[in-house]
């Protein structure tokens, strides 16, 4: 009797803090969708802020090249990669991250079992299907697990395409694995921080393996461009939404812009300047590498 009696007790000591623990953390959720909505829409959604349509802020250059614009993130819902392809942009942007054992196209990984239940983006191969009609695609790796690793790689081993594919991340480990399996793939190191930059531009043996970068605006200077043109890198420059901005970076001498602004993206297209831009380096190091 004792004994049963023992057992109620702890069973409804163990209750009582089951229930705590249940009510702290949904109190915790309630608290971050309230004080951080549009972060907390991203966790457990997928769902990012609508691309902007406003006039320019700046005059245009005469000549913008061969810089290439990038649909920031436009994978993140079918209905961005359709607003980017209207308005011109070069690349379609598929955020990857995984949710359970699926690829999705979000920036961030929605939050275990509530953002899996409310999450309403585009798989990876949802958001690859809705891009069947851009000249690149961008795959920017957000989260790179062994298992990520090994999803990607098996993607693109199931998804053969005709277009032009890109991989951007910071881990090299993928970077290298890619180059193994699928070398036709391009490979661009992701720079967030001066660290990052300082490491890549003293070691050339790591430059060497990629075709370029996609580096925060911030940290394009006359300086970082000229030694990552030295090392043959293409240098696209992210997250830019006014003109002005992109002009200073376009002289500095960046190839490509990823934007929000689709007058932006509109501006910076033209006659797959990013396929060529692209296909134009690679030509370049196989020339290279005959001399």
């Amino acid at each position: 009797m004792r004994t049963r009696r023992r057992s109620a007790i702890l069973a409804h000591g163990l209750l009582i803090i089951v229930s705590i623990a249940t009510i702290a953390a949904s109190l915790g959720v309630i608290g971050y969708c309230l004080f951080d909505s549009a972060k907390a829409e991203e966790r457990l959604s997928g769902r990012r802020p609508t691309y902007l349509a406003g006039p320019l802020d700046a005059n245009p250059l005469d000549n913008y090249g061969l810089v290439f614009g990038v649909g920031h993130n436009s994978g993140a819902s079918l209905t961005t990669i359709h607003q980017a392809l209207a308005a011109g942009a070069d690349v379609i942007e598929i955020d990857v991250v995984p949710m359970g054992d699926t690829l999705i196209s979000a920036h961030d990984v929605p939050l275990p079992i509530v953002g899996r239940e409310v999450f309403r983006g585009p798989t990876l191969g949802q958001a690859w299907r809705a891009a069947a009609d851009a000249e690149v695609i961008q795959l920017d790796v957000k989260v790179s697990t062994p298992f990520v690793r090994q999803k990607l790689i098996h993607f693109l081993d199931t998804h053969p395409t005709n277009q032009t594919v890109m991989i951007a991340t910071s881990d090299i480990t993928l970077l290298e694995q890619i180059q193994a399996a699928h070398p036709q793939v391009y490979r661009f190191l992701g720079i967030a921080d001066a660290a990052t930059l300082k490491r890549l531009t003293s070691d050339p043996d790591l430059a060497a393996m990629l075709d370029g970068v996609t580096i925060r605006h911030q940290l394009v200077t006359p300086d970082s461009i000229a030694k990552l043109k030295a090392m043959n890198l293409i240098v696209l420059a992210w997250t830019v939404n006014d003109l002005a901005t992109v002009n200073a970076l376009v002289e500095m001498g960046v190839d490509a812009v990823s934007t929000d602004n689709l007058a932006i993206m509109h501006l910076l297209s033209g006659n797959q300047s990013g396929e060529r831009r692209l296909a134009e380096h690679r030509a370049n190091q196989v020339l290279g590498s005959r001399f």
